[in-house]
């Protein structure tokens, strides 16, 4: 009885998402089992720290679409990877702007940036501070 009261609480959690049943039917189970092994972590606790633990691999997916799409442009652009790390840093930072809107954004950033000195590769420019500060102003990150 109490496994059964613990599965319709989870499920009631999980109601105001919408989701696919079956993906909600293996969480609820998922989470009924961290809960019989002892975690001592609350029903929401577990919902955390599942759903926390489910972005990984959507993050990892992530970063190889968008270092695809960097790789299909004909551009001649430096194609290095902290511009895959900006990409995903602006995805995460709520910007709706798509893979590309947002590679055409740090490109313009990158070109209309100006340092102190006098001319300096993408990779020096995206570790400056100032460059993420400028980036921020334009994307209304601020």
């Amino acid at each position: 009885p109490m496994i059964i009261e613990n599965y319709f609480n989870i499920k009631k959690s999980y109601d105001s998402i919408s989701e696919n049943l079956q993906k909600i039917e293996q969480k609820v189970f998922y989470i009924l089992y961290m809960q019989k092994a002892g975690t001592n972590l609350t029903c929401q606790e577990c919902i955390e720290e599942l759903e926390k633990a489910l972005k990984a691999p959507m993050i990892i997916e992530n970063y190889f679409n968008i270092k695809k799409s960097y790789d299909s442009i004909s551009e001649n652009l430096q194609k290095i990877e902290q511009k895959v790390f900006y990409i995903l840093y602006m995805q995460k930072a709520g910007t709706n702007l798509t893979c590309q809107e947002c590679i055409e954004e740090l490109e313009k950033a990158l070109k209309e940036f100006k340092s102190s000195e006098l001319k300096l590769t993408d990779a020096r420019k995206m570790i400056q501070v100032r460059f993420k500060d400028f980036l921020n102003d334009r994307l209304g990150l601020a």
